[in-house]
């Protein structure tokens, strides 16, 4: 059934009539009340779906009265026929589901289960977790300016099904009749006093809230007010800037006379709240029980939704049906846009750890932070179409995906790419990397979007500093030697092997001896050491028919090694998308040295994360027996003397996006997170060490 099919069912009609009567509105400009229409109610909602289903349904113009604000100014609301509004609403209830779950946690204003209290609440705890400086900003004139084109784009990226969008269209150019003078025609904005107008209008400012919460910022919007939230009062200018940007962007202006920035201890008036230092007061008299927060029925699941999409210093986070799409050599085994092509279970990996519950959960992974799109094989053509991407072969369409899905692009072998694409990518922000079959990183989209000179010259002046580079090599070294052996201790609770208690202790011995270390190049022989007992070890796990005899780097000759290094690749992309978004020169390294090509201080990061991903998922794999032996090609004289074939790959990448979206507790902050947020919580952590505001780097290491 499509969305107007359930839209003109009648229980649906009934529902909106009954909707449309509790909210006791005047007649439209037909002089219809309420009364009138509810005396042949049923006749009149059969006349109105079959209207529709002949598409012989027009929209009476819309009854335009002016409404005294308190500032003096007017505000002018238009009012539907009865018989519109029960249609819109009907429309507006059968969209609702599709929409809304596209909304950020950031937006309370016309949503079920929002309310004028829990954004006050919200405002109140991020103020006390130190987001003392804020952006009080006012849209001029929001519904009134709303692009109809933007708006109709929008809609088309959202909602897949396309039965409503002519009524829509007809609702969006109606026609307006004042109480006096002649009637005119819609040509921007939508009116209030609609009952679809809400819902639209959550969804035009849905590109604004993923902007913002694309950055360290926090935002609580109701409908057109909203602040922001900082921490200092230069993160505060960035992001009055940004959003006014952004505001150029959706055709919109701040107002200038209402639009500062402030701080706590100054006070600001929001949402008929007085927010003064620690204090709260209702503007109105009396109005306590609507504005002022207390606990409410669903608090904790909402407190828990919201920090999980609005936690960072971090991105934003949309809904996706799948964390990556992986296309292989042949077109024909490419998903739909409805059946991706790549599934990825929601369990944690692996399993063995499951029992770990204090540790990692097992519940349904967290969006992803870092929402990939995997290319491999050869031969594909990516172009741009509107804000699509479009990819085919010969002419033959095999996927077309909106651009506000994707943080990161990954082309492994040889495809053709548009120019346009290119620019349509940096402008947008999308992170694109070109790599070998072997999921090596050769070379990456510059979008020269980033002005953090501050943030470069502490790096370079710390990278002076020897004593802070022995620091920060110590604590990589110690936190990758840390997990590798919480990696082992897991595998090894039911084997009880010799060799891995043993490995065990020897790593127990390095962590022992790494604060004893004078120079860099020591830190350096220290890891080199573990890494060596590790893989000794890691024989001891793999059964004998995987070949693996110890690591190999270039070129991989065994499928362990394969998936070791295809699986380094993939974090290596990852890591430094989240090292670009915070605007760190990514080759200023302190463990790995300065060379020419090599961001040096993504492979550091890397460290932390290699046993408890990529590790972890790669023994997964061939132990639990979800990759076979037949799933690798096996040639000794060429380049690649292993390969995985294209459906085996397909199943890795969406295992190794499947860990990173499997949810933890991160040991420090005590906060439940995914992987991707914890790898951007250590990147954010590592600028606040350059910028003076820490002193310690504290890697993340497993409990």
């Amino acid at each position: 059934m499509t969305l107007l099919a359930s839209a003109l069912t009648d229980p649906s009609l009934f529902a909106a009539w009954e909707r449309v009567r509790q909210n006791h509105g005047s007649p439209g400009i037909d002089g219809v009340s309420l009364e009138q229409f509810g005396e042949k109610l049923f006749g009149r909602l059969i006349t109105l779906r079959s209207e529709v289903e002949q598409h012989l349904y027009s929209p009476s113009p819309l009854l335009e009265i002016p409404i005294a604000k308190k500032t003096g100014k007017l505000r002018k609301l238009g009012i539907p026929t009865v018989r519109d509004r029960i249609l819109q609403t009907a429309v507006a209830q059968a969209l609702t589901p599709s929409i809304d779950s596209q909304l950020e946690t950031a937006s309370f204003a016309y949503r079920q289960g929002h309310s004028v209290k829990m954004a006050v609440a919200t405002v109140t705890r991020l103020r006390d977790q130190g987001f003392q400086w804020v952006v009080d900003a006012d849209i001029t004139a929001f519904f009134d300016n709303i692009d109809h084109r933007l708006l109709r784009e929008k809609l088309e990226r959202t909602v897949p099904d396309d039965s409503t969008f002519p009524l829509i269209d007809l609702w969006l150019s109606a026609v307006i009749q004042p109480l006096s003078g002649p009637p005119f025609l819609l040509e921007k904005g939508i009116p209030q006093g609609s009952p679809l107008s809400p819902l639209l209008a959550n969804l035009y400012l849905d590109d604004f809230d993923e902007n913002i919460m694309g950055h360290q910022y926090r935002l609580v919007r109701f409908a057109d007010d909203f602040l922001i939230l900082c921490r200092e009062r230069q993160e505060a200018e960035e992001a009055l800037q940004l959003t006014t940007d952004v505001m150029k962007k959706l055709k919109l202006d701040l107002q200038s006379d209402k639009t500062r920035v402030t701080h706590f201890d100054e006070g600001f008036r929001f949402l008929g709240v007085d927010f003064i230092r620690n204090l709260l007061k209702p503007v109105t008299e009396g109005a306590e029980p609507w504005v002022i927060p207390n606990e409410y029925p669903g608090l904790e699941a909402h407190e828990r939704a919201f920090s999980r999409r609005h936690f960072k210093d971090e991105e934003p986070v949309r809904n996706l049906p799948d964390p990556a799409t992986v296309f292989p050599d042949k077109l024909p085994n490419l998903g739909s846009a409805d059946e991706p092509a790549v599934r990825v279970r929601s369990r944690a990996i692996p399993t063995e750890l499951d029992n770990e519950q204090d540790w990692e959960f097992v519940d349904a992974p967290l969006d992803p932070q870092v929402r990939s799109l995997v290319v491999t094989g050869h031969g594909l053509a990516f172009y741009k179409e509107n804000d699509r991407l479009i990819i085919g072969r010969r002419q033959e369409v095999g996927e077309t995906i909106p651009f506000n899905t994707l943080d990161q692009i990954v082309i492994q072998g040889n495809h053709m790419v548009s120019t346009a694409l290119m620019r349509h990518a940096a402008k947008h922000q999308v992170e694109v990397y070109f790599c070998d079959v072997g999921g090596n990183c050769l070379a990456a989209l510059d979008t020269f979007r980033h002005n953090h000179a501050d943030l470069h010259r502490a790096q370079f002046l710390r990278d002076e500093d020897g004593a802070v580079k022995l620091m920060l090599g110590r604590a990589y070294v110690r936190g990758k030697l840390h997990n590798t052996r919480v990696l082992l201790r897991r595998y090894n609770r039911r084997r009880q092997l010799d060799q891995l208690q043993k490995a065990d202790q020897q790593l127990a011995d390095l962590m022992h001896r790494l604060p004893t270390t004078l120079t860099l190049d020591q830190v350096r022989g220290t890891e080199g050491q573990g890494a060596h007992v590790f893989f000794t070890a890691v024989k001891q796990l793999i059964p004998p028919c995987w070949g693996f005899s110890g690591r190999q780097r270039r070129p991989p000759a065994d499928p362990f090694n394969l998936l070791i290094s295809y699986g380094y690749g993939i974090l290596f992309n990852t890591i430094m998308t989240l090292v670009h978004r915070r605007g760190l020169n990514p080759y200023l390294g302190a463990l790995h040295a300065l060379r020419p090509g090599h961001p040096a201080l993504v492979s550091d990061l890397m460290e932390e994360f290699r046993g408890s991903v990529v590790d972890t998922v790669a023994l997964y794999a061939l132990i639990d027996g979800l990759l076979k032996p037949e799933d690798f090609v096996m040639e000794d004289q060429a380049e690649y003397p292993c390969r995985m074939e294209d459906n085996a790959r397909r199943k890795y990448v969406a295992l190794i996006q499947s860990k990173f979206r499997s949810a933890i507790l991160h040991p420090r902050v005590r906060h439940r997170m995914d992987y991707h947020r914890a790898i951007q919580f250590q990147v954010y952590h590592y600028a606040r060490v350059m910028l003076g505001e820490e002193q310690v780097y504290e890697p993340f290491t497993l409990r």
